[in-house]
């Protein structure tokens, strides 16, 4: 299993499809709720679950948090208008945790998008990251393989441009 051009070790091999069931459960089981109380604490048990990807599970989990406040503090359905960046896409919730990621991209703090982010160009770099180079790409681009990019590092969680 060969992620970007390196070779993945044993350990990840063996914990990633585990980690990614259970860190794509918790967020699929939040991304739609306000911040439950005990959130942050969720996030840390799967952190601590998963030692390999420690720090990929709680930069998705501030990334959550980050659209919730964002979405929260905007006068417009922000979340709407990143996910349309990702329109073409079969899978709902592959659309849904990318439009997350690019709102989390785009804020200059938690709860403030950024005016000057350009999110088209952020868009596109995060297609590219997560493989999406082709037509039917768009078709075989899933939620647990968006979840496998996070957690292999594959997707960034922080804006590139």
């Amino acid at each position: 299993m060969i992620s970007g051009n390196r070779e993945l070790s044993q350990e990840i091999k063996a914990t990633l499809p585990e980690a990614v069931q259970a860190v794509g459960g918790l967020y699929q089981e939040h991304s739609g709720s306000l911040r439950p109380p005990g959130m942050a604490d969720l996030w840390r048990q799967q952190a601590v679950s998963f030692p390999s990807f420690t720090f990929k599970i709680f930069g998705l989990g501030l990334a959550l948090q980050t659209a919730h406040t964002v979405n929260g503090n905007e006068n417009y359905s922000a979340r709407l208008v990143a996910e349309q960046h990702f329109g073409d896409l079969s899978s709902v919730e592959a659309r849904h945790v990318l439009g997350t990621i690019l709102l989390s991209r785009t804020s200059r703090y938690p709860g403030v998008v950024d005016r000057d982010a350009l999110f088209t160009y952020e868009a596109e770099l995060m297609k590219r990251e997560v493989g999406l180079l082709r037509r039917q790409d768009f078709e075989t681009l899933t939620f647990d393989k968006v979840v496998q990019a996070v957690l292999l590092g594959d997707l960034h969680l922080s804006r590139q441009s």
